[in-house]
């Protein structure tokens, strides 16, 4: 596992909810990127992850309660899922219940929403599949 500079992981222990993160070999994490756990995420064997993205399995919810901080309020949770030889780029945002197919590449800038199967080049706001990648990428073996 290599970490550049300012990257960093959150694992928060939200009441009845003990979050999990797994994380597969050569994996790389680029500054100032931050991987929020709440609940579980997997990350597959030789990802990539550009600097300044935002991975997280949980969002709030809207309801307003104004006796309670913010950070406080009900959370919804989901699993997030990030496959082998995943590359992904600067400034990417990765939201709750997604999962991103081996072999693919989500493009800087882009946040994703919904699943991206295996491999494409997935880009924009929300990610869409612009490309799929054909050859032979083949599989993780230790």
């Amino acid at each position: 596992m290599w970490l550049n500079e300012g990257a960093k992981f959150i694992l928060t222990h939200s009441g009845d909810v003990n979050s999990e993160l797994v994380i597969g070999d050569f994996f790389f994490m680029n500054s100032y990127s931050i991987i929020d756990c709440h609940f579980k995420i997997t990350i597959g064997h030789r990802v990539q992850v550009g600097p300044h993205c935002y991975i997280a399995d949980f969002d709030h919810d809207l309801k307003v309660d104004v006796n309670q901080a913010f950070h406080r309020m009900h959370k919804t949770y989901k699993a997030v899922v990030i496959k082998d030889n995943v590359w992904i780029g600067a400034g990417v945002t990765i939201l709750k219940g997604v999962t991103i197919g081996q072999n693919s590449v989500i493009g800087a800038g882009s946040v994703v929403t919904t699943d991206i199967p295996d491999n494409v080049i997935a880009v924009g706001i929300p990610a869409k599949v612009v490309k799929v990648l054909e050859g032979n990428y083949g599989t993780y073996d230790k």
